[in-house]
């Protein structure tokens, strides 16, 4: 009995190290291009991820966080043989994972890949600067609060009760989970 608590311990342990020490990718991206309309154009000139002790991650986004135009705006990485896209149009956001289910884009595919993705409209005018945002977690950039936004759904919840539970879940190390 001793024994099997010990491993159980031991394993515990490990789990929270593990949690504790692991590092978080570091982005940087380059890119601030003039645009014609009826033109598509590279969302970023440069772009790394790196990360100390990972070789990939399973999903990366790159949403036009600000100046989206719904049903005219589009982002779209074409090709990749490793990298799969998927468009959401209510959200202005592309998802990039790996095209091998349950498996993790390696950082050099991904790199590549977000280099090739181009920003095309159909609008007639440009109302505003387009901004995009590219993260590691599925939240939403808001540029105008510079947080990131995450919907959780929750039947039958209240507004008072929401925004109590966001302020629960509020993150002030670099990075806001969800914020109301």
């Amino acid at each position: 009995m001793k024994k099997n608590l010990f491993l159980l311990y031991a394993l515990l342990q490990s789990i929270l190290s593990y949690s504790q020490t692991d590092s978080a990718p570091v982005i940087t991206a380059n890119g601030n291009q003039a645009f014609c309309i009826g033109k598509a154009i590279n969302v970023v000139e440069d772009f790394t991820i790196t990360d100390s002790d990972d070789v990939g991650i399973a999903f990366f986004f790159i949403q036009i966080s600000s100046g989206y135009q719904n049903g005219f705006d589009f982002l779209d990485l074409g090709s990749h043989p490793t990298i799969a896209q998927n468009w959401n149009s209510n959200e202005g956001k592309l998802t990039l994972s790996s095209k091998v289910t349950g498996s993790e884009m390696l950082f050099a595919d991904l790199i590549e890949a977000v280099k090739q993705v181009v920003f095309t409209t159909t609008a007639n005018t440009i109302p505003e600067e387009k901004i995009f945002s590219l993260t590691v977690d599925d939240k939403n950039y808001l540029k105008e609060t510079d947080h990131f936004y995450e919907f959780i759904p929750a039947q039958g919840i209240t507004w008072k009760d929401a925004k109590i539970e966001a302020k629960k879940n509020f993150i002030t190390e670099g990075k806001v989970t969800w914020q109301l």
